[in-house]
């Protein structure tokens, strides 16, 4: 009574002692067919998460049929949301050419970059 007992951690490795190295995953090459399936799956649900997003902002089912000053909240957050996800895609290609660069002249990425 009193006294804490930890339960016993059985590790069913051949060597426990031995630590596990993580694996790069590699993504699978895709054909044209299923990556253009893909893309208009990923599309469709990226405007289903802008709208839901801009429906829970905006539309008060209590007093509104979503039309008048909820439909214009609504569609102002749309383009707001669609300019956020600009501004997010022209930051990463960004990034991702100063990543280019650093490599390309041979610098660290971690001293020139700060990342």
């Amino acid at each position: 009574p009193g006294q804490h007992l930890a339960p016993k951690i059985t590790d069913f490795r051949t060597t426990p002692g031995q630590h596990l190295a993580p694996k790069i995953a590699y993504e699978p090459e895709m054909e044209d067919k299923e990556s253009a399936i893909f893309n208009i799956w990923a599309s469709g649900r990226l405007y289903w998460k802008k709208s839901s997003f801009c429906i829970d902002q905006c539309v008060d089912y209590n007093k509104s049929d979503g039309s008048g000053a909820d439909g214009v909240c609504f569609q102002n957050c749309l383009t707001s949301y669609g300019a956020a996800l600009k501004t997010l895609e022209t930051e990463a290609n960004n990034f991702s050419l100063a990543v280019k660069d650093i490599e390309a002249r041979g610098g660290n990425l971690f001293d020139e970059y700060l990342i």
